[in-house]
């Protein structure tokens, strides 16, 4: 009876302690996979924060840096010409939105004077309206802007030759806007045959 006791509880102990080890290695499995998932999940993540960051560089790298840009715009914004302004912007704008413009608009003397102010005291914005000759010769002289040759390259070709001409120094600090076709000359073609003269076709001609 005694040898049939102490083989009942080997028996009863041998049992459990298999169904020990089997649940401490299926708990060992379970913690495997949830460390293999959670490792999985964490490698996932880190390759969708760098494919996003990788998107956004090739974006920033395709459209440019965020910049701010202050104009200082020779303008009367009540004139109808200012709605073809409005135009631009909005077209440079949508071609760059990366850029920031903070237009100021102003005309006449006041302008000037406005720019000689901001001159003075070593506050010229990004980008300005200037004059040939006299008008900005301040400007050209202190080297107070930019020669736009350096950033011109190839597309140099595409300007009429005269608008991209030295201007100050040998540099140019100027690209026309537009050209004005609107002057005319009245000529008095009667004397011109009593002299023997035709009608010049360059301004030479016409000095001559």
């Amino acid at each position: 009876m005694k040898k049939l006791l102490r083989l009942l509880i080997i028996v009863v102990l041998s049992i459990s302690m298999i169904a020990a080890f089997s649940l401490a290695g299926c708990k060992g499995t379970e913690e495997e996979a949830t460390t293999e998932e959670e490792t999985t999940e964490e490698e996932a993540t880190v390759e969708e924060e760098t494919t996003e960051e990788e998107v956004v560089a090739e974006e920033e790298a395709e459209i440019g840096p965020e910049v701010e840009l202050t104009v200082l715009n020779y303008e009367d914004i009540t004139s109808p010409e200012a709605k073809v302004w409005d135009k631009i912007v909005a077209a440079f704008n949508a071609k760059y939105p990366n850029i920031t413009l903070t237009v100021e608009h102003s005309t006449g003397e006041a302008y000037h004077q406005k720019l000689a102010a901001l001159a003075a005291a070593g506050e010229l914005p990004d980008v300005m309206i200037l004059f040939p000759g006299s008008r900005s010769a301040e400007i050209y002289e202190n080297k107070l802007v930019e020669d736009l040759y350096p950033y011109l390259g190839a597309d140099k070709d595409k300007f009429n030759s005269f608008a991209v001409e030295p201007q100050w120094d040998g540099k140019l600090y100027e690209l026309p806007i537009s050209i004005t076709a609107s002057h005319m000359v009245f000529v008095n073609t009667k004397i011109l045959d009593d002299l023997g003269l035709s009608m010049p076709n360059t301004y030479a001609e016409l000095v001559a």
